[in-house]
C-alpha cells in the first residue's frame, strides 16, 4: 500500500540474496563516499525474511541462513534492524541507524551468541563513528557454566575476569585497524581447577587488514600477582596473515624469569627460550630447588621437533621425588615416527 510519497512494504520474503563485493587495487585512501544517500521517497519495510544470504568477496564465500529484519529510510536517517541471523560465529542481531548525509553518522549494536561450542559466548557490541571510521566497543564477563567457561555480556557473580575492547577500523584502502584491550581481575581459580592468581592484561593491536593482516601485537601484564608472588609479563610480536613474528616474550614470578625469541606460524616455527629459576617454590609450594634450562622449538606446529639442556639442584617435584642434582639433555620429534633421545646425571 501506498501513502502520501512514502512506500510501505509490510512483508517481503526471498529465498536467496547474494551480495558480491569487489576488490579495488586502485580505491583512493580519500573518502569516496557520495555526499548522500537519495531514496526516491521513504521507504519502510515492516518485516523482511530472506532464507539465505551469500556474501562473495574474491574466492571469499560467507552464508547466513534465516535472516529477519525491517528497514526504515527518508532524506535524513536510515535505520536497519536485524532481528535475528543464522551466521558461522552463531546466532546474530543488529541495529544501525545513520545520517543519510555524508559522512554518515551513525550509531547502534551488535549481538553475537553461540551455545554448542567448548566456549560459549553471549556477547554485543556498540557501534558508532561514520563511514570513514567505525568504533566498536565492548564489555564482556567470563564464567563458569555448567563445567565450561562462558563469555557472557551482562556481569554475574560468578564472573572470573572482566573483558573491555575498544577498536577503531579505518574503512580505507588499507583498513587501517587499532584495537585496545583490557583483561582485567582475572581469578583462574574461579574458572576451573586451576591455581591461585589474580591477573591483569592490556593488549594493543594497530596494524591494517588489507591486502592481509599486518600489524603491532603488545601483551603487557600490570598489578598481577600468582599465588601471593608479583607477576610481570610482556610478549611483542608482528602478526602477518596468520603467523607471529618477531616474537619476544619475558615471564617472571617473583624472582623466576622466563623469556624467548622466535616466529610461529603454522607450517615453519623456530623459538628459542630460556628459564631462569633460581626458587621453584615461588611457582608453587609443592615444588622447590633451583633450575635454569634453554631449549629451542622448531618445524610444523602438529610436528614439532625440540631441544632441552637442563641443569636443577636440590630439587624437588613432590613429596616422593627430591633430586640433589640433576643435568640433562634431550632431542624429540613428534608424530608418528618420533623420536626421543636423552642424557641424564
Amino acid at each position: 500500500p501506498f501513502g502520501e510519497g512514502d512506500l510501505l512494504i509490510e512483508q517481503l520474503k526471498a529465498k536467496r540474496l547474494i551480495i558480491t563485493v569487489k576488490n579495488s587495487d586502485t580505491e583512493s585512501k580519500e573518502s569516496p563516499l557520495p555526499k548522500s544517500i537519495k531514496l526516491p521517497f521513504p521507504i519502510t519495510i515492516e518485516q523482511s525474511e530472506i532464507n539465505e544470504v551469500i556474501v562473495v568477496t574474491g574466492e571469499d564465500r560467507q552464508i547466513f541462513h534465516n535472516v529477519k529484519l525491517n528497514f526504515e529510510g527518508n532524506a535524513k536517517t536510515l535505520k536497519l534492524n536485524l532481528s535475528h541471523a543464522t551466521t558461522p560465529w552463531g546466532e546474530a542481531s543488529a541495529y544501525v541507524n545513520m545520517s543519510a548525509t555524508k559522512p554518515f553518522n551513525l550509531s547502534g549494536d551488535v549481538s553475537l551468541k553461540k551455545t554448542n561450542t567448548d566456549y560459549p559466548y553471549d556477547v554485543k557490541a556498540q557501534l558508532s563513528g561514520n563511514l570513514n571510521t567505525i568504533n566498536i566497543h565492548s564489555t564482556s564477563w567470563l564464567a563458569l557454566q555448567d563445567g565450561k567457561i562462558n563469555l557472557l555480556k551482562l556481569a554475574t557473580k560468578q564472573a572470573g575476569a572482566q573483558i573491555i575492547i575498544d577498536a577503531q577500523l579505518e574503512l580505507n584502502k588499507n583498513y587501517a585497524i587499532h584495537v585496545r584491550g583490557q583483561l582485567l581481575e582475572l581469578s583462574p581459580a574461579r574458572l576451573g581447577n586451576y591455581p591461585e592468581a589474580l591477573l591483569n592484561v592490556d593488549v594493543k593491536l594497530d596494524g591494517a587488514l588489507k591486502p592481509s593482516l599486518n600489524a603491532a601485537l603488545t601483551i603487557t601484564t600490570h598489578d598481577s600477582v600468582w599465588q601471593q608472588q608479583a607477576v610481570s609479563g610482556s610478549v611483542t610480536a608482528q602478526l602477518i596473515d596468520q603467523t607471529l613474528e618477531q616474537l619476544s616474550f619475558a615471564v617472571s614470578i617473583a624472582n623466576n624469569q622466563m623469556k624467548g625469541t622466535g616466529n610461529i606460524s603454522k607450517e615453519n616455527m623456530h623459538l628459542a627460550w630460556q628459564a631462569d629459576l633460581p626458587d621453584m617454590s615461588k611457582l608453587d609450594q609443592a615444588y622447590a630447588g633451583q633450575v635454569s634450562a634453554n631449549g629451542t622449538i622448531d618445524g610444523a606446529i602438529d610436528n614439532p621437533s625440540a631441544t632441552l639442556k637442563l641443569l636443577a639442584q636440590k630439587l624437588r617435584l613432590s613429596k616422593d621425588l627430591q633430586i640433589e642434582h640433576l643435568t640433562g639433555e634431550a632431542n624429540m620429534t613428534a608424530g608418528e615416527n618420533g623420536t626421543t633421545a636423552a642424557n641424564i646425571e
